[in-house]
């Protein structure tokens, strides 16, 4: 999850000095990312002093909605991935909001 956060914040600035490609290389990463994190929430992988995760146990208590969640993250980094192919900076922007928006909404829901 660090590493995410970390790659969002090199697709902002990327998109701040409107250098699509830089942010399309970055974009392609956080679609990757939203592919495969499900898989990093195992049944069983909670929160814990030896993982360091700041999951919360909701997560695997109310998975169908956790699943929701990250089928948003994936469809608006879809989006995200789009925009930039089609060199549309004003919709790379709106669609970051979104993909940023849908991190933060989750993260609220299921961090502890």
């Amino acid at each position: 999850m660090q590493e995410s956060d970390r790659i969002m914040n090199l697709i902002k600035k990327s998109i701040a000095e409107t250098n699509i490609k830089q942010a399309t290389q970055n974009i392609k990463n956080i679609k990757n990312w939203a592919d495969i994190m499900i898989q990093y929430f195992p049944q069983g992988s909670g929160a814990s002093e030896t993982n360091l995760s700041s999951a919360s146990n909701d997560i695997w208590l109310e998975f169908d909605r956790f699943k929701d969640y990250v089928d948003v993250f994936r469809k608006n980094a879809d989006g995200m991935f789009i925009s930039a192919q089609n060199n549309d900076l004003n919709k790379l922007t709106k669609s970051f909001r979104n993909t940023k928006t849908a991190c933060n909404s989750c993260h609220e829901n299921f961090r502890n």
